[in-house]
């Protein structure tokens, strides 16, 4: 999850917040 330390090294939970529903498609990325 290199995207999410950029997007916020500090609040881990707060692109998980964001994406919530998004998370999926980042450890299942569809076509």
């Amino acid at each position: 999850m290199a995207a999410a330390s950029r997007s916020a090294p500090k609040a881990p939970r707060a692109w998980q917040r964001m994406l919530s529903g998004r998370r999926l498609d980042l450890l299942d990325p569809s076509p």
